[in-house]
């Protein structure tokens, strides 16, 4: 029989998911600053070097075996999530507002179950009323009067998407026994970043500008924001009731635009703030329902963290 948690044993991994949310929430405005500095693609490109070797030093720290787990999978997630993802999500912060991107990119959940459907055989069910939620949120945020936020607004939606499709692959892959989430993600995130750094070299034309603020940048995305997110999130996840680990995962585009309301002085207009509040009464949702019938299209895996 499972011991009865009480608040105290609920403390610490509370904090570890409230820092989790901070962490990611807060890195659409470092993403801004860094790339203020540093092409997009070299950016997200460091990012995801930097985010595997930290992962992979605590692997070594756990004494975890080091071998790849199966690579179809495994390629097939880190081309979608770490590539795709990153490379659209990095975009979208450079050519628009970091607090939309964060929403945008988040709505991640509410794609989930239309891969799910085809391939895993998981029916959308009453789901649909928070996917059509979700996409009347799309349409009040994005303006194809404005092309240079347009570019930014479909890369965080594509960037979204690609990342779905990835944890719906990921949620495939757990079906094999032997399949070990940190290991995966650490695999995952090395292969993904491969084709970033091939972009990397072939978009950026002249020599990298480095200074304090894009060195810091890089260091928060990469350690913070990828290798210490996963493993708060890990914790917490096996921690909590599901109820509140989703609930934590929620205020990331929250916590997004309110700091790039702050600090960027981003200030979204009355339709932006229509659709941010339509997607993210429809991430709550999604969440709820599947959170208390099953856990389909909602992977728990820490192996799907976000921006």
């Amino acid at each position: 029989m499972n011991a009865i948690q009480t608040p105290v044993s609920r403390l610490a991994p509370t904090l570890a998911l409230a820092v989790f949310a901070l962490v990611l929430g807060y890195n659409w405005v470092v993403m801004k600053v860094g790339v203020a500095a540093i092409s997009p693609f070299t950016f997200a490109a460091a990012r995801a070097l930097i985010g595997a070797a930290t992962l992979f030093a605590v692997m070594l720290a756990m004494r975890r075996p080091l071998g790849p787990p199966a690579l179809r999978p495994t390629i097939v997630v880190g081309l979608l999530q770490t590539t795709a993802m990153l490379a659209l999500a990095t975009w979208a912060v450079v050519s628009g507002p970091s607090g939309k991107a964060a929403v945008l990119v988040n709505s991640m959940p509410l794609w989930i179950p239309l891969f799910a459907w085809p391939l895993l055989g998981e029916r959308v069910g009453a789901r649909w009323a928070a996917i059509v939620l979700g996409a009347l949120g799309l349409v009040l945020m994005i303006d194809p009067r404005s092309p240079g936020d347009l570019l930014s607004d479909v890369s965080g939606f594509c960037a979204a998407v690609a990342w779905a499709a990835a944890a719906v692959v990921t949620k495939g892959a757990q079906r094999d026994r032997a399949f070990d989430s940190l290991s995966f993600t650490a695999w995952q995130v090395l292969i993904g970043s491969i084709p970033l750094v091939v972009l990397a070299l072939i978009v950026h034309g002249g020599p990298i500008v480095i200074t304090t603020a894009s060195l810091l940048a890089v260091a928060y995305n990469g350690v913070l924001a990828t290798g210490l997110a996963f493993v708060l999130f890990a914790y917490a996840i096996n921690q909590l009731p599901a109820s509140i680990a989703g609930a934590g995962s929620l205020s990331i585009p929250v916590i997004g635009v309110a700091a790039a309301w702050l600090q960027l002085g981003e200030r979204p207009s009355a339709l932006e703030w229509s659709g941010i509040l339509c997607v993210v009464g429809a991430l709550i949702l999604m969440t709820h329902p599947i959170r208390l019938r099953s856990t389909a299209g909602a992977p728990r895996t820490p192996a799907a963290i976000g921006s």
